[in-house]
């Protein structure tokens, strides 16, 4: 049986404010078209109301809801949610708002990063500026990781104090 739903069209019509009419559907329409262009099924995909529940009603009342960006790094995070890290975005560190946060039993947190890393092992300077921002804020124990989108082992762990315009990966990470 076919569905009239699916593939999705993109949204039509200008991008609504968050409280026009419509907006939370123009919205929803927009994630289905961009999830079926990015090779998903329509069950791999969020109903509407969880949808909603994540990420249009946080943005709503001003929030900072997942922005998982293109297909590699939703896959690079993807990966780290296995490894025990959350989604978040809405987590303040040092005036910025990391991707992914672990929060260790021993009250310590561990923040990463998913971006594009240059081929000498560097972050890219606007990720660089981010990441300068977010270790000038760690605790003792905190540590934040650049994981490079493009092949997640490729990774930099930096602790309160480190530099990161002097630390790149395989220099001692």
């Amino acid at each position: 049986m076919s569905n009239p739903d699916w593939p999705p069209q993109p949204p039509e019509g200008a991008k609504p404010n968050f409280n026009d009419p419509g907006a939370a559907n123009w919205r929803y329409q927009r994630y289905k078209y961009e999830q079926y262009q990015a090779g998903k099924q329509q069950e791999d995909i969020l109903s509407f109301e969880t949808w909603k529940e994540r990420y249009f009603d946080p943005a709503s009342l001003g929030g900072r809801p997942g922005r998982p960006g293109g297909s590699e790094q939703v896959a690079a995070r993807q990966a780290l949610l296995r490894e025990g890290f959350q989604n978040v975005e809405n987590v303040e560190l040092g005036g910025r708002y990391p991707d992914l946060v672990r929060y260790n039993p021993d009250g310590s947190i561990d923040y990463a990063e998913v971006g594009e890393m240059l081929q000498n092992g560097m972050p890219q300077a606007r990720e660089r500026a981010k990441l300068k921002n977010e270790i000038s804020a760690l605790s003792e124990n905190d540590t934040v990781t650049f994981v490079d989108k493009m092949d997640i082992t490729r990774r930099i762990t930096y602790r309160r104090g480190d530099d990161v315009e002097t630390k790149s990966f395989g220099s001692g990470d």
